[in-house]
């Protein structure tokens, strides 16, 4: 067998290797398009096959295990480079939509959810959101049983949604203070119930992520402020036509003012954090 250039053959070799190896590639790509890390475990494992393989032709016994693996580790960070972003000469951040939540990374958030949960179970059998087991003063209307309900859903859905990146990027701590905050701040504005209340956290949290896309934050919320802000325009119709008179814009919109301005007080972790999470299993 001819060899014109030893190196430029071993290295073509190599990358038929990686391609007889589909499960393995799999598992070192998924790690790097998570986290932009390669995991050496893996690579380890994959080294030691290419190297097994390639021992049984001695055509390459002029290169040592060293010379391989170095050629190995070239041409593998080449491969995920390459194949990790078609479209784009960077690979890019993604946020997938959760397909699994994972309370290991947002107990705050799975605390807040089960509470409205109970809530909501709790609403089942009193069938009640008035005034009268809601709110510590009168109001001039009532939030009717169906209207509470959609909205009690709506919410939880919406805070399901747009919470746990928020966590993740700013620690439990700071994320229970951005969300609650603007709610009790806003509080005495509205109709004073539970629900209305929830209303002006989460109004809060949407200002916190127009605060992040100000800053500039684009390739690491982007994708999910375009999904909460579509979720949020809904949350804010849903109230128009359920509550009807009783609906008023200011104190969500001062809501999403507040925690705008939180964002840019409230300092984060990294920017980079929220790309790690481990949504998609």
């Amino acid at each position: 067998m001819g060899i014109y250039n030893p190196e430029k053959n071993l290295r073509s070799q190599i990358l038929r290797h990686f391609r007889s190896h589909p499960k393995s590639m799999a598992h070192i790509k998924k790690e790097y398009d998570a986290n932009g890390s390669i995991n050496h475990a893996l690579v380890n494992s994959l080294k030691e096959k290419i190297l097994l393989s390639l021992r049984n032709h001695k055509v390459w016994d002029k290169f040592d295990d060293a010379q391989i693996e170095r050629l190995i580790m070239m041409e593998l960070i080449q491969h995920l480079k390459r194949t990790s972003s078609k479209h784009s000469g960077k690979r890019q951040v993604k946020i997938a939509f959760p397909s699994r939540f994972r309370a290991t990374t947002s107990p705050a958030t799975l605390m807040i959810v089960i509470m409205l949960i109970f809530y909501l179970i709790y609403q089942l059998f009193i069938q009640d959101f008035s005034y009268t087991t809601n709110t510590v003063q009168a109001i001039k209307g009532e939030l009717g049983l169906a209207e509470g309900f959609l909205l009690l859903l709506l919410s939880i859905f919406i805070l399901f949604l747009s919470a746990p990146p928020l966590e993740k990027l700013y620690g439990s701590a700071k994320f229970v203070a951005l969300f609650f905050i603007p709610g009790f701040l806003v509080f005495p504005f509205q109709q004073e119930t539970l629900v209305h209340a929830l209303s002006g956290s989460i109004s809060g949290l949407m200002g916190v992520y127009v605060g992040l896309l100000v800053q500039k934050n684009r390739k690491i919320v982007q994708q999910r402020t375009w999904w909460v802000s579509g979720a949020f325009a809904i949350y804010f119709g849903a109230h128009y036509f359920l509550l009807g008179v009783l609906f008023s814009p200011y104190p969500l919109l001062s809501a999403a003012l507040i925690g705008f301005l939180l964002s840019l007080i409230v300092k984060s972790k990294s920017y980079r954090k929220i790309a790690d999470m481990k949504w998609r299993g």
